[in-house]
């Protein structure tokens, strides 16, 4: 919590200065049909949009916002020790996944989509900083900070680790799990 307080004050001015926390505008033809504010910075965090058209997003200060197709809040998930500032993914059942990330520290969520609800938490041995891929059979991929990129099983359990020399980027798996 002290670590987390600390990036506040020393981070967050520079991204008010950058202007990355700017209000919603509509850009080009036509008009801004809603906006949502989830009180917070979304940084990196891409929104995922789910078959029924509902939005994920993660911020970087430790929420999760689920959106309704017409703007309106579905759900927030909300943790003192995360930063989400990766772009969910969504299985095939409708599970989000939702990497955090600082320094040593990250772990893998998987979100109930109904009520946002965590159904499993899988910590790496370091911070996740790529958003996580999805393969066959429902295996969630992901790199993390100790250097290993790691294959988890959709109930939560650590299907393997390999070691790569770097664990930044968000892996591309195929439709045969080539990864």
């Amino acid at each position: 919590m002290r670590i987390k307080r600390l990036f506040l004050v020393l981070v967050f001015p520079i991204l008010l200065v950058l202007g990355l926390t700017g209000s919603p505008q509509a850009v080009g033809p036509g008009s801004l049909k809603w906006a949502y504010s989830t009180g917070d910075t979304i940084f990196f965090s891409s929104p995922a949009l789910a078959p029924d058209g509902t939005l994920y997003v993660g911020t970087l200060f430790g929420s999760v916002h689920a959106v309704n197709p017409d703007g309106t809040k579905k759900w927030v998930f909300y943790s003192d020790e995360d930063f989400f500032d990766t772009s969910p993914a969504i299985g095939d059942d409708g599970t989000i996944y939702v990497a955090s990330a600082f320094i040593d520290m990250g772990r893998l969520y998987a979100f109930n989509p109904e009520d946002g609800s965590p159904q499993w938490v899988f910590q790496p041995g370091g911070g996740i900083f790529c958003s996580p891929g999805i393969g066959p059979g429902g295996i969630i991929y992901f790199g993390a900070g100790d250097g290993n990129l790691y294959a988890v099983n959709p109930e939560g359990s650590e299907k393997w680790r390999f070691p790569l020399d770097t664990s930044a980027s968000s892996p591309a798996v195929a439709l045969d799990g080539t990864i």
